[in-house]
C-alpha cells in the first residue's frame, strides 16, 4: 500500500500502530525507511530531518526526538500515528477512528490537518464513530449496518439527525 501511495491510520494506536518502547522518531520514520535510507542504510541526518518536519507541522509536543512515544499523551501520540502517514506522501489516507480516546484541542489540531490534506486533493477516508466528526470533515457520509451500506449522505444532506436516523432505521 505504500507504494501505492496510501497510507493507514488504525483505531487502536497502542496495539496495532506504535511500537511504545521505542521513541518518537522511530515510530514517525517506521513507513518511510526506503526514502530515508541511502544505499540501502538509514540515513540518521535524513531520519532526524524528517522527523523534525512532522514534529513541526503536527504541533507534536515531545521533549525530543528520542523520546518513547508511550511517554507522550494519546493526542501526541496519534498524531505521530498521523505524521508517519503523511511522510509516505500520500495520495490517500485512510483512518479509522482518529480522534477516539484523545483531547479536544488535539483533535481539532487533527482536523484541520484532514482539511488541509483534502484541499490539497489527498483522498482522505475516514470511519469514525463519532456523528460530529462525521458532519464537521466529510463530504460524503455512508452509513453501514452489518456490513453492508444502508445509505449515503452528500453535502447539505450530511448532519446529526440525518445520519443518526439512517443509522437507526438500519437497526
Amino acid at each position: 500500500m505504500i507504494s501505492r501511495r496510501v497510507a493507514y491510520v488504525p483505531e487502536d494506536r497502542a496495539r496495532e500502530g506504535l511500537l511504545l518502547s521505542h521513541s518518537v522518531r522511530v515510530n514517525t520514520s517506521l513507513s518511510s525507511l526506503r526514502d530515508l535510507s541511502r544505499a540501502g542504510f538509514l540515513s540518521p541526518a535524513a531520519e532526524r530531518d524528517a522527523c523534525a518536519r512532522i514534529i513541526d507541522r503536527l504541533s507534536i509536543r515531545t521533549a525530543s526526538q528520542t523520546a518513547p512515544v508511550s511517554a507522550l499523551s494519546g493526542g501526541n501520540q496519534q498524531k505521530v500515528l498521523l505524521g508517519r502517514a503523511l511522510l509516505v506522501d500520500p495520495q490517500v489516507v485512510l483512518l479509522d477512528d482518529p480522534t477516539r480516546g484523545i483531547d479536544v484541542g488535539a483533535k481539532d489540531e487533527i482536523y484541520e490537518v484532514l482539511r488541509a490534506l483534502a484541499a490539497d486533493g489527498v483522498g482522505v477516508v475516514l470511519n469514525s464513530t463519532e456523528i460530529p466528526e462525521l458532519v464537521g470533515l466529510c463530504h460524503r457520509v455512508i452509513v453501514f449496518h452489518d456490513g453492508r451500506a444502508v445509505a449515503e449522505l452528500v453535502g447539505e444532506e450530511i448532519d446529526d439527525a440525518a445520519i443518526l436516523g439512517n443509522m437507526l432505521e438500519a437497526v
